[in-house]
């Protein structure tokens, strides 16, 4: 299971435990941009950052295609809109798996081999969609979804709501 730990900055201390610095043509007293940097790291009114999320940069429009349609549907779909990958749903909505266009040429025909049977035209996408998915929910922070997806190699991480509906994909 993982955890989040908050992580404050190493070595961060206030102004005035910095003892002054003299630097020719500087001002006995006058801060140095070191001294200033951390005055401002150890000031309360400093915000700290906060982690980038996947609610903040997921696309949200989401395009599905259902398992039930055929791959040439798929095809046409990832051609017309420019995509890469689509989450397949149940026809209740519910993500079951992803079709990519590596898997859409998988099915393809392979004009040494002849037709597969049946021909890929007329064939489902539930036959040739990832099944075994990674996915993220919308509070998922980004850096941990940068670090799965180069880890895993994958292309790209749909965005589910608890209940197993997509509402968001980062690619």
């Amino acid at each position: 299971s993982a955890r989040s730990v908050a992580i404050d900055p190493p070595c961060v201390r206030p102004a005035s435990a910095i003892p002054p610095v003299r630097a020719s043509g500087r001002q006995e007293g006058k801060p140095t941009p070191l001294q200033e940097a951390y005055s401002r790291e150890a000031s309360p009114s400093t915000a700290r950052r906060t982690a980038l999320l996947a609610s903040q940069v997921m696309s949200t429009h989401v395009v599905t295609i259902r398992e039930d349609r055929l791959l040439s549907e798929a095809g046409t779909l990832l051609q017309e809109r420019g995509f890469r990958h689509l989450p397949v749903v149940t026809p209740e909505g519910l993500l079951v798996g992803l079709i990519s266009e590596r898997d859409l040429l998988r099915g393809m025909p392979n004009r040494r081999e002849g037709p597969p049977s049946p021909p890929w035209e007329i064939r489902q996408v539930g036959d040739r969609m990832s099944r075994r998915l990674l996915t993220a929910t919308p509070d998922t922070p980004l850096r941990e979804i940068a670090r799965v997806m180069a880890t895993e190699r994958i292309g790209c991480l749909p965005i589910l709501e608890r209940d197993g509906r997509p509402v968001g994909i980062l690619t």
